[in-house]
């Protein structure tokens, strides 16, 4: 998957050289300042994957990866809805359930730089079940789980 993505990339590189540096946005876990993939639980296999390093190796640029939510706050503090502000959240519901914080301009990461991963967090003990926790948020609020507490 990262190959072909890389290839993919080579040739826009390849078409617009005024392109400098390469990104990735991805769901947590994820040790963005590092830019290494901590086993995302709808990625199997992803485990402490240096996707920055990759990045950068296969495409010889700088590159940066960052939380999925983070990357899409921090967007809307520069570009949309959130410009103007001093503290904003986004929050994202899709596969998971995540959240991006920013506080004067900048990211807000949790512990150790990680990603925030709120989805993970348990909302009651007897609740439906969500990437092998029952009861988290994401049990309530993810996309995929949505339809099944609709049916």
């Amino acid at each position: 998957m990262i190959e072909d993505l890389c290839a993919q990339a080579h040739k826009l590189i390849h078409d617009h050289p005024s392109i400098v540096a390469a990104g990735a946005s991805i769901g947590g876990p994820l040790d963005a300042e590092r830019g290494i993939i901590q086993s995302p639980p709808n990625l199997p296999g992803w485990d402490n994957i240096p996707l920055k390093q990759i990045i950068t190796d296969r495409l010889g640029l700088p590159s940066r990866v960052e939380h999925d939510a983070a990357a899409c706050c921090l967007a809307e503090f520069l570009w949309g809805a959130g410009r103007g502000a001093t503290r904003l959240v986004y929050l994202t519901c899709g596969t998971g359930f995540g959240a991006g914080l920013v506080f004067d301009g900048k990211i807000y990461r949790g512990a150790a730089g990680k990603s925030l991963e709120i989805g993970h967090a348990r909302f009651r003990d007897d609740g439906p079940e969500a990437f092998g926790k029952r009861g988290s948020v994401e049990a309530f609020c993810a996309g995929a789980s949505l339809g099944k507490l609709a049916a």
